[in-house]
Parts: structure tokens; sequence; C-alpha cells
């Protein structure tokens, strides 16, 4: 039985955001039973004609999380499942950056630096619940998918943390702040494009609510840095 002729099969009884996963479901119990891919394939399918089925064989089958609409794991076919792509990826952003900002600031010494971060935290937790309701807006549960973009500009707030000098460890923490600042208001300014073009206007005004929150701290970051970055080159100097 060819892989089109199986999602034929399967178009008859489950809907489209079922459908991919399932047939993966199928070919992994195929192959855990080591049966002839063909029969195997079709003999699953026949047993699995009904929706209680087709959760059961999703959840114990393959080992694959139960979740609606688009799988995080499968490639989008249109802006919608574009958009919903990008939002586990500023979802698992904001995750992290809830657990990145309090050491930032126990590492910054400026009393200033180190009330925009906690600041920015009260923010970021904000930004996730907006998050879960555009994900809601989208008939999504909040799943975060692993940005790798987001862990390397950590990474670097992680390593300069340990500079000796103060005003030099806060002007590099300000830098690596602000980092994470432009990479989230390119995503979240492309997510409010998206969203625009999509006729969403309610997605458009939650995500017009974060990006300007986050701008608001990227500028306070910057007044900050100003005084700051003339200290660290001071401590150069001496």
């Amino acid at each position: 039985m060819s892989t089109r002729r199986i999602e034929r099969a399967l178009s008859d009884f489950a809907s489209d955001q079922y459908r991919g996963r399932l047939l993966r479901a199928v070919e992994i119990q195929c192959f855990r039973a080591r049966s002839l891919r063909g029969a195997c394939l079709a003999s699953v399918i026949t047993k699995h004609r009904t929706t209680t089925a087709i959760r059961v064989l999703l959840l114990h089958g393959s080992g694959v999380p139960q979740s609606t609409g688009v799988n995080s794991m499968a490639e989008p076919k249109d802006l919608s499942g574009l958009f919903v792509k990008k939002l586990r990826h500023v979802y698992d952003t904001e995750q992290r950056l809830t657990k990145a900002l309090p050491k930032m600031e126990k590492a910054a010494t400026s009393p200033d630096l180190k009330q925009a971060f906690a600041a920015h935290l009260s923010e970021t937790e904000t930004h996730i619940e907006r998050l879960e309701r555009l994900f809601g807006l989208f008939d999504q549960k909040p799943n975060a998918d692993a940005d790798d973009a987001i862990k390397g500009i950590i990474s670097a707030g992680d390593n300069v943390a340990g500079i000796d000098t103060d005003a030099v460890r806060d002007a590099a923490l300000i830098a690596a702040a602000q980092a994470a600042e432009h990479y989230e208001m390119a995503e979240y300014g492309t997510l409010r494009t998206w969203a625009r073009v999509l006729g969403r206007s309610d997605a458009v005004q939650l995500l017009e609510f974060t990006l300007e929150e986050e701008k608001k701290a990227d500028q306070k970051l910057t007044e900050v840095a100003s005084r700051l970055n003339y200290q660290a080159a001071a401590s150069r100097a001496r």
C-alpha cells in the first residue's frame, strides 16, 4: 500500500489535524511489529477506524504526545501554520527568559540595571500569558518548540556573568539583554505582519501590546547603558 493510498484512506475518517500524526503512528507500529509494510498498514488502518481508537493510537501506539492542530514536528502548509510554528518558538523564547532574567539581575551591580531586569521579568510573564491567548485564538494548545537562536543568546549572557569588573560586567549584561530584545522584536514584528495578512485583528492587537513593551524595555536598557558604558571605559583606563 503506497503512502498516497494510505493518506487517501485516512482522509475518510481522520481530520487534517490528525492525519499526518496518525500516519506516523501507523508507520511506527508496523516497524515495531516487524511486519510486512503494506499488509501491516492496511491492517492497522482498518483496526483504528474510530475517533477514540485514533486517539489511543496517537497517545500509546506511537509515543507521540497528543495535541490539537498543527503538529510541531510537521512542516507548515500555509501562512497560518507558519504563524503557529513561530508562535511556538517565541513561546519557548519567553519561557527561557523567565529563567535567564533572574540570573542576570543577580549578576548585575547597577541598581538601575537590576531594576530593569526585574521589571522585564514581570513583563515577560505577561507576554507568556498573551502568547497562550494567541494559541487559543488559533485553536491551539500552548506548546513550545525549542528555539536554538535564543539558546545561543542566553548562553552569551551566561558567559559574561563571570566578568570580575562590575562596570564591565554590567555593560556586557546589557549587550546580552539587548540581543535578546532585538531578537524578540524581530519575531513579534513578523508575527504581527502575518496576523494582519491573515485578517486576525485580535491577534494583531495582542502582538502590538507585547511589541511595544519589548521596545520600551530595549530603550530602558539603552538609557542605563549610556551611563554604564562610560564607567566600563573608565575601569579600563585605571
